[in-house]
């Protein structure tokens, strides 16, 4: 037998001199290593998103912990590029000098090798308002960036427009897929003007820009490749925008905010309308905004459209029934999520909210965030399920998800909870969907019904005779 001794605290082998954690096969250690590491896998769907995603952890110690846990092991992760192809750079980070920074940069591009490369830069200010050895690790980096486009698959560029232009020279970028320029100085300058490096990426499926000016320059990007695009603008910018979304024939999703829109932003003319034989997803807001955008969602012709978000200064009726009777599939949409603090989009009219119901019986998830006096008694009855009820007797008969903040007063408390039990306690065959989590509220009473995991009712805000609240199914 092999004898087992003790050495610092280590248990290792007398006749190897190699402890445990060094006797590992490589190719498991590597994976472990990689597992190791926080997520770098820019196809996340948050991971544009100003300080989320998973860009935000992907610091230098996580790798240099890995490599420093023994000789074996640092002799492992230095042959290993995939632990190096993945790093987030900020220079307005006061613990790391610069000069570490920019070196630290140089020395994972090293290692990484071959392996296509996944970048988040971050800098806070312009250029000319840095301290020298901040000012000094800008210019280098964005130099050293220029020099290694080729080599990027995700990039996040943070920082002011001016810093951003400084890639001006064509460079082939075939391996991009994903691309977030993000202007940090709010003045809505991202323009994009002389950069021509980012035309070559052919393969770039998912782009999002944040603060471009009016004059953004289209060519810029290949939009032809773009499958999803999340833009955030000004409504100085939608015409800007109206021009991008007409060179993106192949979009499968689409996130845009629109910024205090004002009526004098809207253009005269519209542009040719564009259709997406395949856009799926669709999410507008418009926060701060003076102006309908409803006239922008109707602008659209998204007949394969399965998901509709729409938040703020956009009114639903009677524009919503227009752009839903122009589509080939109106029947097809399954999640809506209508989010506004006004009595609209429906008004307090019943009957626009029931028609509009009507034309989605395929609606799998259903949220109505604000003030919705249109939801009232006459739609709670036609959504409950009776003893002999049929498909097309109920109203939403698929519906799964059901979120309702603040219905119309004229509702009575009973009705909801009469609604629930009916959506989850169903066990017929005629196509009808069983609930599965809904949360309702009644403001005038205060009251709240919400569906929990477990198939139980929970109320709370209403004096009920029931135990602690609770209804069991």
């Amino acid at each position: 037998m092999v004898d087992v001794v003790k050495a610092d605290g280590m248990e290792c082998s007398s006749q190897f001199g190699v402890a445990p954690i060094d006797a590992l096969p490589e190719d498991l250690l590597r994976e472990i290593m990689l597992l190791a590491l926080p997520e770098c896998d820019l196809d996340h769907p948050e991971w544009p998103g100003p300080g989320q995603g998973p860009v935000q952890s992907l610091g230098w110690l996580n790798t240099l912990r890995l490599a420093g846990v023994s000789r074996h092991w640092r002799q492992i992760a230095e042959d290993h590029p995939h632990l190096w192809s993945c790093f987030r750079v900020s220079v307005g980070v006061h613990r790391l000098v610069p000069s570490k920074a920019l070196h630290l940069t140089k020395l994972w591009m090293s290692r990484a090798k071959g392996v296509p490369l996944c970048i988040s830069f971050y800098l806070p200010w312009g250029c000319t308002e840095l301290p020298p050895g901040k000012m000094q690790l800008a210019v280098e980096w964005m130099d050293l960036l220029q020099a290694n486009l080729h080599r990027c698959r995700n990039l996040k560029l943070c920082g002011p427009s001016r810093t951003i232009s400084r890639l001006s020279a064509s460079s082939d970028m075939s391996r991009l897929e994903n691309l977030a320029i993000l202007n940090t100085i709010e003045d809505n300058s991202l323009s994009l003007k002389g950069v021509s490096a980012l035309a070559s990426a052919t393969r770039i499926r998912r782009v999002y820009l944040e603060g471009i000016s009016p004059d953004f320059n289209i060519k810029s990007i290949n939009w032809v490749s773009v499958r999803d695009l999340v833009l955030d603008i000004c409504g100085q910018a939608l015409t800007a925008c109206m021009d991008v979304l007409v060179e993106c024939p192949n979009l499968l999703t689409l996130k845009l905010t629109v910024k205090c829109l004002d009526s004098r932003d809207v253009p005269r003319w519209w542009r040719p309308r564009p259709t997406y034989a395949r856009l799926h997803t669709l999410d507008v807001d418009a926060p701060d905004g003076y102006v309908d955008l409803a006239i922008f969602v109707g602008w659209l012709c998204v007949p394969a459209l399965r998901c509709l978000k729409i938040k703020a200064g956009i009114y639903l009726w009677p524009q919503i029934m227009r752009i839903v009777e122009r589509n080939a599939s109106p029947n097809q949409l399954q999640e809506l999520e209508v989010d506004h603090n006004y009595d609209r989009p429906f008004s307090r009219d019943e009957r626009h909210l029931l028609e509009f119901f009507r034309w989605i019986p395929q609606l799998r998830i259903l949220r109505m965030i604000g003030g919705h006096q249109a939801l009232g008694p006459t739609i709670l009855d036609r959504m409950t399920v009776r003893p002999n009820s049929t498909l097309g007797d109920v109203l939403l008969p698929k519906l799964e998800t059901f979120e309702a903040y603040s219905i119309g007063s004229g509702c009575d408390p009973e009705r909801v909870r009469e609604l629930l039990e009916s959506r989850i306690n169903f066990a017929g065959d005629a196509g009808i969907a069983r609930l599965k989590s809904a949360r309702v509220t009644h403001k005038q009473t205060r009251s709240e019904w919400e569906v929990t995991e477990c198939g139980t009712i929970k109320v709370s805000g209403y004096s009920d005779d029931r135990i602690d609240g609770l209804y069991y199914f």
